[in-house]
């Protein structure tokens, strides 16, 4: 005779089972938040880390960079011409200097004088030095202007011409243009002088060229004349700066100079 199986819980095993599952579920969804809170809270801790040793080395970066640029600075004041050059006594000497070259360094056009402010001290020093030893404006005739600053160069010092070179570099006078040339042509021309003099015309320490942006466009004319006639620069033993601008101005004619010196006007600040 076959007996029945026993029924072993029905639908309360059923019921069981289910509740069972659901705390299973809620309980692994429950790890899963968990887990996945703690993970973000881990990134997070780890961004922040991130960020703060980024800030460090970017800090440190920053302290480097400008400790580099002291002792660039320093080394630069070291190095330059009037380092220890006192304005005040420049001034003084200046006064001299203003009855051609103008109280704030603009130059004046009536006297056919260039502008001095805004040009390199160590310039301003070598062709000092140039109009005293008769390397510039030795023969009236073929430099009247230049004669007239050999007699003042001869009366400065090395210190006093460091002083006024020192002075020289405070004012802010602008130069008078008087000319006319063609700018666009002048910037094709411009070109091979962008070698010494920069591509702005703001000389080239290294190359010991002046600047150009503040110089008079009779004056850029005059000069690029002289340097062609062999007034100035044919003497390389005397002048070896000078000597390498004579073959350039060569190679230019009158209209050439008045556009260059054109063009040089647009370039200044």
């Amino acid at each position: 005779m076959s007996s029945k199986p026993k029924n072993t819980g029905g639908p309360l095993v059923i019921a069981f089972s289910a509740v069972l599952a659901v705390m299973l579920f809620v309980g692994f969804k429950g790890l899963a938040k968990t887990a996945k809170e703690s993970y973000s809270e881990k990134q997070t801790a780890i961004t922040q880390a991130q960020n703060q040793q980024s800030e460090k080395i970017k800090s440190r970066a920053e302290k480097s960079k400008a400790a580099i640029a002291q002792k660039q600075e320093a080394k630069a004041q070291a190095a330059s011409p009037v380092a220890n050059a006192n304005v005040d006594i420049g001034k003084a000497k200046y006064a001299l200097c203003a009855t051609c070259h103008g109280q704030n360094g603009e130059g004046m056009a009536a006297l056919k004088s260039p502008a001095l402010a805004g040009q390199t001290a160590d310039y301003i020093i070598r062709q000092l030095q140039n109009f005293k030893h008769g390397v510039r404006g030795a023969d009236p005739a073929k430099d009247m202007a230049g004669a007239q600053m050999a007699p003042m160069a001869k009366m400065l010092s090395d210190d006093d011409m460091k002083n006024i070179a020192a002075y020289v570099g405070t004012l802010t006078g602008k130069a008078v243009h008087t000319l006319t040339g063609d700018a666009a042509a002048g910037k094709a021309k411009y070109a091979l002088c962008a070698t010494c003099h920069g591509p702005n015309a703001e000389g080239m320490p290294a190359m010991k060229s002046p600047g150009l942006t503040n110089l008079p466009d009779y004056y850029v004319v005059s000069q690029l004349k002289n340097f062609k006639s062999g007034v100035r620069g044919s003497d390389p033993s005397k002048d070896m700066h000078g000597s390498m601008m004579a073959p350039m101005a060569k190679m230019l004619s009158e209209e050439d100079m008045k556009n260059l010196a054109a063009y040089i006007k647009t370039l200044a600040k």
